[in-house]
């Protein structure tokens, strides 16, 4: 099991991760390289390297945003996963 960890801009958003064949994952409170984050738990046998995925982003004023990337599954002794997209940052406008 790996975890990708995501960090959202102020720390209290909510992630969730729609792979493209189907597997919706939500995240979790948690806490990665010392920051508040959203972990995400990812099973390597429904989410596999390389294809895409959504990564929606939730804040408590109803804000969304939403990107899709593609998975990389890194050799980090902690295991954790990462999303190759642009940075997620919290929109002040729509």
């Amino acid at each position: 099991m790996r975890q990708l960890a995501v960090f959202t801009e102020p720390d209290d958003g909510e992630a969730t991760l729609r792979h493209d064949n189907g597997i919706v994952t939500r995240g979790k409170p948690g806490e990665a390289d010392g920051r508040p984050a959203q972990l995400i738990d990812l099973d390597e046998t429904q989410y596999v390297e390389g294809h895409g995925a959504w990564l929606d982003l939730k804040w408590p004023d109803e804000s969304t945003l939403s990107q899709h990337g593609a998975l990389k599954f890194h050799t980090r002794s902690d295991g954790r996963a990462a999303f190759e997209a642009d940075v997620f940052r919290k929109p002040t406008s729509f």
